[in-house]
């Protein structure tokens, strides 16, 4: 009868943890990424691993360096502690990692074609406030095709 009552307790809490986590009510904010679908060459910086093709809407990663940026200031203000959905897609992989921030937070590595989607929590410490960026490294050959991200409230 006491493990019954310890599992039951278990899954109770369990269950109204991952509720506090889960909000289905949950709206997205604005699109803070200026072109979304990349219909312009728009990232204040874009180091040279990166080249904007203008025919196809999408940003090539040439594999020639380790690291390379495309960064923006957003759009609306990056809070701290918010969380963030952010959605992109890897086309014509052939090496490296891609990890997407959102001030000072990001995503995981990764590795292979696909759209993904994450939710981050914004970080907004050592004085990247109001950035996001996307980060090739490891030689990253492939194409970035669109980047979405939208504060969750």
């Amino acid at each position: 009868m006491k493990n019954f009552i310890i599992i039951l307790l278990v899954l109770i809490f369990c269950s109204g943890w991952s509720s506090a986590f889960r909000n289905e009510n949950a709206e997205l904010g604005i699109e803070i990424v200026e072109y979304p679908d990349f219909s312009s060459d728009f990232f204040d910086l874009v180091h040279s691993l990166w080249t904007y093709d203008a025919i196809n809407d999408e940003y090539d990663a040439s594999g020639s360096t380790s690291f390379g940026v495309l960064q923006e200031t957003a759009s609306e203000t990056i809070v701290h502690g918010d969380y963030y959905q952010v959605i992109f897609t890897i086309t014509n992989y052939v090496q490296g990692e891609v990890q997407v921030y959102v001030g000072a937070a990001h995503c995981d590595n990764k590795l292979a074609n696909g759209t993904y989607t994450e939710i981050i929590k914004a970080d907004t410490f050592g004085g990247v406030i109001n950035v996001y960026n996307v980060k090739g490294s490891s030689y990253f050959q492939g194409t970035l095709t669109d980047l979405s991200i939208k504060r969750i409230h």
